[in-house]
């Protein structure tokens, strides 16, 4: 009988922590440095959840969020899980704007509060009104057609929409599994709503963490480490 190395026993046991974890419908973090098989781990916890939920996740028209941070990384998850219908992978940003841009009014509510340019912006203009907003090109501007957002926008009302009980109803409704890739380059504002408001309090969407929080490169917006404030 060949030997398992050490790295391959440590991979075989983590996943089997991981799986316990999704059948018990507990979030879960696991940290994995370069070359210790992260994104192995990432695609075996994927197909076991294809396996053992997607029949039951369709039929009630729910999906899995895959979030990745680049183009390239949602298009190897997709490749790698043979674009299965149960796994929705994307951006952060494309993740977060196809559930916010429904909550038109909500949006319009919040967007002076985001920072003191949009307050002057909204002031100078005399007020958002009927305007839709939107997220195309990433250029922050109102017209008397259309609002329009910055990337950093759609992160911060992410944060600030998950604090609201009606729309973490409708992201588990959605996606009561939310898997997250490279999760220490979360911006550091929306990773702590993540914990606060799907995390920390029972809203019963798994949130599974894949990363290695010594290996952010967003710099100071990036979150590094998160854990849990009940269980760390």
């Amino acid at each position: 009988m060949t030997q398992l190395s050490p790295a391959e026993q440590a991979s075989i046991d983590a996943l089997k922590k991981l799986r316990k974890c999704i059948d018990e419908n507990l979030c879960f973090r696991l940290e994995a440095g370069a070359g210790a098989g992260k994104t192995y781990s990432l695609i075996e916890t994927i197909s076991y959840l294809i396996s053992s939920r997607a029949e039951e996740l369709l039929r009630n028209r729910q999906r899995i969020a895959c979030i990745t941070y680049t183009n390239v990384a949602k298009e190897e998850i997709e490749n790698r899980t043979d674009h299965h219908p149960v796994i929705a992978a994307d951006t952060i940003h494309a993740f977060c704007w196809s559930i916010l841009h429904t909550f038109q009014n909500k949006l319009k509510e919040y967007i002076p509060e985001l920072s003191d340019k949009w307050a002057k912006r909204v002031e100078e203009f005399g007020g958002i009104t009927d305007q839709p907003v939107k997220y195309d090109l990433g250029f922050p501007n109102i017209t008397e057609h259309e609002v329009t957002l910055h990337h950093d926008d759609v992160v911060a009302l992410m944060a600030r929409m998950l604090t609201n009980s009606k729309f973490q109803k409708l992201v588990r409704n959605e996606f009561p599994i939310i898997l997250i890739d490279e999760y220490q380059d979360t911006d550091a504002q929306l990773s702590a709503s993540i914990v606060t408001n799907l995390i920390d309090n029972d809203s019963g969407v798994v949130v599974g963490l894949f990363g290695d929080h010594w290996q952010k490169i967003y710099g100071s917006s990036a979150c590094g480490l998160i854990t849990s404030q009940e269980k760390k």
